[in-house]
């Protein structure tokens, strides 16, 4: 994929990833935890499940992430295609709702969605900085410190830029 070779996406998303799948985002927690252990430090970790993220991202915010990436020409624009005019209904039983139009969000089911969500998430990353080591599967965020202390741990704050 583009946006890996040209390492665009952080590498600390696993999940929609070539090579980097929930096995791998396992193991590294592991070896965090590992290390943790062999070094008596204490571990302290945050898991966080973004709810209904899919559909709440903006689609703005990924246009503007690939103009950003000199992604120019016929992407950008097939893509604002692709969101646009998307409607959905939903079905209960015999009952079916009335259509109503998709604002914001990635269509589910699509094979771009997980791309796209990356693409919509990554720019959290630089706000996440040392000594908090974080981990994204899609939509489900862990970050994680270690420390010889546990109250230095407990009480280092997520630093923003």
């Amino acid at each position: 994929m583009y946006l890996e070779s040209k390492a665009i996406l952080n590498n600390s998303q696993c999940g929609c990833c070539k090579g980097r799948s929930a096995p791998m985002a396992v193991a590294e927690l592991d070896a965090i935890i590992n290390k943790a252990t062999t070094n008596k430090s204490s571990l302290h970790s945050v898991f966080f499940d973004l709810e209904n993220a899919f559909p709440l991202v903006w689609r703005h915010h990924i246009l503007r992430f690939l103009h950003k990436h000199r992604l120019h020409g016929l992407l950008p624009t097939i893509l604002k295609n692709y969101f646009e005019n998307r409607t959905f209904q939903v079905r209960v039983a015999n009952h079916l709702s009335s259509t109503q139009e998709q604002v914001n969000g990635v269509p589910h089911g699509s094979p771009l969605s997980g791309t796209l969500f990356m693409i919509a998430i990554n720019d959290i990353f630089p706000d996440i900085l040392h000594p908090i080591n974080p981990i994204l599967f899609a939509d489900d965020l862990k970050h994680s410190h270690n420390h010889k202390k546990p109250t230095t741990c407990s009480q280092t704050p997520i630093k923003h830029r």
